[in-house]
């Protein structure tokens, strides 16, 4: 009788731990992604350069695509169509369709990088210890009915598992402070 009340009380404890670790709803965890119907709001006007897809964004500033520090969390803002001249994206509110995480397919552990014509590009990242870093993308479908070029927002960084992972919202957000404001779903 008394290890009956023991296991009861002891499943009971373990139940209610679980319940309490739960990442929905986090922000700060890298396990709770952007839900659907989420708003990611351009404050001020964003240009993406002449023959180009995307602008990127690390620091609350955009940056060249060379300039990006991929170790560091970065965001990469994409339309459907590159031009020839520049591409100037009015202040808007889009609506976050669908997100999710994935760590892209890498050949030998080398991590991949969008470049400026939103393609994904091997390089290499080994340290001198051999080590290879992966890329930890959460990448975000947007639409807008004023704007219907606009077509998603991907939000990364290098690391090197098991002691890096996904960014969170509030890195998300830190990354986009000033240029975008990113409002979650409840």
């Amino acid at each position: 009788m008394r290890y009956a009340r023991t296991a009861v009380v002891g499943a009971a404890l373990f139940v209610t731990g679980c319940q309490t670790v739960s990442y929905q709803g986090n922000e700060n965890s890298p396990y709770y992604v952007v839900p659907a119907d989420s708003r990611l709001v351009l404050e001020h006007e964003l240009t993406i350069s002449g023959d180009h897809a995307a602008a990127y964004i690390q620091g609350g500033q955009v940056r060249s695509y060379r300039d990006v520090n991929p170790y560091y969390p970065y965001c990469k803002f994409e339309v459907r169509t590159r031009q020839d001249t520049a591409q100037t994206i009015q202040p808007d509110d889009f609506a976050v369709t669908r997100a999710f995480q994935e760590t892209p397919p890498t050949v030998q552990n080398e991590p991949q990088r969008f470049d400026g014509r939103a393609r994904l590009v091997r390089v290499s990242a080994q340290d001198s210890e051999g080590v290879s870093a992966t890329v930890f993308a959460t990448t975000m479908w947007l639409r807008s009915d004023r704007q219907p070029d606009v077509s998603r927002m991907t939000c990364a960084q290098w690391g090197y598992p098991p002691l890096d992972g996904h960014l969170s919202i509030a890195q998300i957000r830190k990354t986009l402070a000033g240029l975008f404001t990113l409002k979650i779903a409840r």
